[in-house]
């Protein structure tokens, strides 16, 4: 039997589709944040019992999904940039 989740929170950006143009990139919701957040909702088991390290978080919306997925032994989020 498929597990069905459902994870629900709520992160509020920009959506570099909306044509902005921030002096941040970290407040920026990529694409790429979006597809890897729906990957790892399809495949939680990838990170089971792992460690794992987001480089770049932004706004952290990958690493706020792994942590309410609840599936990594530890997690650390990071970002250099000083506005985000």
């Amino acid at each position: 039997k498929d597990k069905q989740r459902s994870v629900a929170f709520e992160v509020k950006g920009l959506k570099k589709e909306l044509g902005q143009t921030l002096s941040s990139t970290g407040l920026t919701i990529w694409r790429a944040a979006e597809h890897m957040c729906q990957y790892l909702i399809d495949h939680p088991e990838k990170l089971a019992n792992k460690s794992c390290c987001e480089l770049g978080a932004g706004l952290g919306l990958v690493s706020i999904l792994i942590d309410k997925l609840q599936v990594v032994t530890s997690l650390l989020s990071t970002d250099g940039d000083e506005d985000t």
